[in-house]
């Protein structure tokens, strides 16, 4: 497995999925980091909530307004692994790619299966998906040792254009339309606007 490999194959995941901003009004980055695990710690005098984070690969979502330098929030909340550049929101993945370039080995399906169950648990609503390509790993292997993952994409040779908007077309663009018509991914609010609320009471009764 190559490294400068998969940072090609990110590259070029990343150059098709930016069609998918405009459209959606949703991000899409490599190495995001999306909070993947909740731990409850006593440090000094209290208890505090620390809030674990992994970097995924690539991550559809949009940023959600939250000041973690806030004293109040750093009262109650310990954050780690997080990126400095990410201190006044959090991410909220939608979609999330897990990229592998060459061969796979079963552990380190079962690593990267483990970080899929944790965000997937956190964020029940984000799709996983595993893509690989110059590899001869079976689909069938891969859905036995990667459970956590929704599907898996995988191809002897390097992956082209025109397969992996294939996906773009047949997976993951259908998958933004349902969430929008669950009201996961809705409109953007424009400053002064109110949300409707009549898909929210269903979660809040």
């Amino acid at each position: 497995m190559s490294k400068g490999d998969e940072e090609i194959l990110s590259r070029k995941w990343i150059l098709v999925l930016r069609s998918l901003e405009e459209e959606y009004k949703i991000h899409v980055g490599s190495r995001v980091k999306v909070i993947s695990d909740f731990t409850c710690l006593r440090e000094k005098s209290s208890f505090k909530l620390a809030i674990g984070f992994s970097e995924v690969d690539i991550a559809i979502y949009r940023k959600n307004p939250f000041n973690k330098r806030d004293q109040k929030v750093l009262k109650f909340f310990k954050f780690l692994q997080d990126s400095k550049k990410d201190e006044e929101f959090i991410n909220i993945p939608f979609i999330i790619l897990e990229l592998k370039s060459g061969e796979i080995t079963s552990d380190a399906i079962r690593a990267r299966n483990e970080v899929a169950r944790k965000i997937r648990n956190i964020f029940p609503f984000c799709a996983y998906f595993f893509i690989g390509d110059k590899t001869s790993k079976r689909r069938e292997t891969l859905f036995r040792q990667g459970k956590s993952f929704n599907n898996f994409f995988v191809y002897k040779d390097e992956i082209s254009e025109k397969e992996i908007n294939k996906i773009i077309t047949e997976f993951i663009k259908p998958y933004l339309e349902n969430l929008k018509t669950l009201n996961l991914l809705p409109p953007l609010l424009h400053p002064g606007d109110e949300e409707e609320n009549s898909a929210d009471d269903e979660w809040n009764a």
